[in-house]
């Protein structure tokens, strides 16, 4: 996606959103205030759990467990 140059303050629609979140992720330390919608919610906590490692992966399974 090195077409994609868009700046944060530049994202109008969702296309935009989904665009700069795809080519930034791996660069982004927090969600941006742009991205603030219930899905881009969603996506940001799935990508904090993808980076955990394996005994922080378990803890949280475990955790999950207790809860159902």
């Amino acid at each position: 996606m090195p077409k994609f140059t868009k700046k944060e303050e530049e994202l109008v629609t969702m296309y935009d959103k989904w665009l700069f979140v795809l080519h930034n992720l791996s660069r982004l330390m927090n969600r941006p205030a742009a991205l603030q919608e219930r899905v881009f919610t969603r996506l940001f906590e799935q990508a904090e759990i993808a980076r955990y490692t394996p005994e922080e992966r378990l803890d949280y399974e475990d955790k999950l467990e207790g809860l159902s």
